[in-house]
């Protein structure tokens, strides 16, 4: 009820501000139109908010007798207050649609007459039910009569799954994401613990009313960090970063759709990144890098689609996220860089290495790519740790020659004939190996 008929009043309002309508039309069809409206909206509500609704719009009622008929009908002015009055009357009983709604479990968002809630009525809501954080409600920072219109935002707020934003004012967005001081009701959780939904609608709620820039690099003092995802501290990594480590598409899209996030090609360093039996270290490793490191399709192409992603970035090394998703024998990665028309898949690296020479290396039988000593001969990325002659492992060399094979069905690069030899050598080498017991 309150909230359908709050909507009727907050709109007729504003047309009746807005333009001055000529008397007959205002006598004969605007106020009996209202009268009836609100009456009829009004109909489900408590008796006594329907009284007061009645008598403040008993001035407009039909005459119902020759004395009455002679008083005059209050001008457009007169009608516009008593509609403000109206939504005064009317704000008990949001009140109490609105507690109704956040004691539900299965339907937070049911009752959309929170739209209509004043910041006024929502501040005390919020400090009353969830405690929430002084830092977080410079939301609130409005005038209090000022009405807020966006139900989704407000669900988001008052919603049930939302009762975990009790940090401190102090608390960091990043000692969010990372640390483990968020309180919920049920004790400390950080923002990777949560279920998904619960995840991404906090985040929502922290990027829009939180109490950080989000561009903000992970800093140095924040121990928590620990090894999550590789995100450290002090590595330079953003928000952008720690959500293509999560893998979470979902997570990425909220990150690039917030409006003060500009920090989308910032680099930062990938420490102890795994490949078989070696790690390493990427310096100055874009999204995009970590997106193809990981084999991360689809944001790869979230990325690559976004017109501010610089998608031909280089890390130290000058390696392409091309380069990384080879090296890492990430196909879904491969497969949405060689796809995307933007993408140099030509370039070649500080030692004149394309990525399509570098996927023929990945492919060469290990006698091939370390000498006797386990020196790395043709390339550092193709590095294992020499996985085959350490256990064998034949799975690793067929994930390298399945990503040569995308480069040559992808129709974007052409082997020289030195390549097609090299790419020969080390399916045979690979099909013989596979044949030993």
């Amino acid at each position: 009820m309150a909230g359908t008929l709050g909507r009727y009043l907050e709109e007729t309002v504003a047309k009746l501000e807005k333009s001055k309508i000529d008397t007959e039309v205002y006598k004969t069809k605007v106020v009996p139109s209202v009268v009836e409206s609100i009456i009829r909206l009004s109909s489900g509500a408590p008796e006594d908010v329907r009284n007061d609704l009645k008598s403040a719009l008993g001035k407009y009622k039909s005459p119902c007798c020759y004395a009455e008929a002679l008083k005059p009908l209050p001008g457009q002015h007169d009608l516009v207050a008593t509609l403000k009055h109206c939504i005064k009357v009317i704000e008990p009983a949001l009140e109490i649609e609105v507690e109704l709604a956040m004691g539900s479990s299965q339907e937070p968002f049911q009752v959309k007459a929170r739209t209509l809630m004043t910041i006024r009525t929502l501040k005390e809501t919020l400090t009353d039910h969830f405690r929430t954080p002084v830092s977080y409600q410079k939301l609130l920072s409005a005038d209090d009569e000022t009405v807020l219109l966006d139900h989704q935002t407000i669900g988001d707020i008052v919603g049930r799954k939302v009762k975990i934003v009790r940090g401190s004012p102090e608390q960091s967005l990043w000692e969010i994401v990372l640390g483990d001081t968020t309180q919920s009701y049920g004790g400390s959780q950080s923002l990777h613990s949560l279920a998904p939904d619960e995840r991404n609608l906090l985040l929502r709620y922290l990027l829009e009313f939180g109490m950080d820039d989000p561009n903000a690099i992970v800093p140095k003092n924040l121990d928590s960090a620990g090894q999550f995802c590789g995100i450290l501290p002090g590595t330079g990594a953003t928000l952008l970063h720690w959500a293509v480590s999560t893998g979470d598409v979902d997570l990425c899209e909220i990150v690039l759709g917030d409006d003060r996030f500009n920090a989308v090609n910032a680099m930062f360093t990938v420490d102890n990144m795994v490949r078989c039996y070696a790690s390493f270290s990427c310096h100055g490793a874009s999204a995009l890098h970590l997106a193809a490191m990981n084999n991360h399709g689809i944001i790869c192409d979230l990325l690559l689609n976004d017109p501010r992603i610089e998608v031909n970035a280089k890390s130290e090394g000058g390696y392409t996220a091309l380069h990384w998703a080879v090296a890492q024998r990430s196909p879904e990665a491969c497969d949405a860089l060689l796809q995307h028309n933007g993408f140099d898949v030509d370039a070649v690296d500080d030692a004149g290495v394309s990525a399509l020479q570098l996927a023929i290396y990945c492919c060469m039988p290990e006698e091939k790519k370390f000498d006797t000593t386990g020196l790395i001969l043709l390339h550092a990325l193709t590095d294992d740790g020499m996985c085959w002659s350490s256990s064998g492992r034949i799975s690793c060399r067929d994930k390298a020659e399945a990503v040569c094979e995308l480069f040559v069905r992808s129709g974007r690069c052409s082997m020289s004939s030195t390549q097609s030899k090299e790419f020969d050598l080390a399916r045979e080498a690979l099909a013989s190996d596979k044949l030993k017991p």
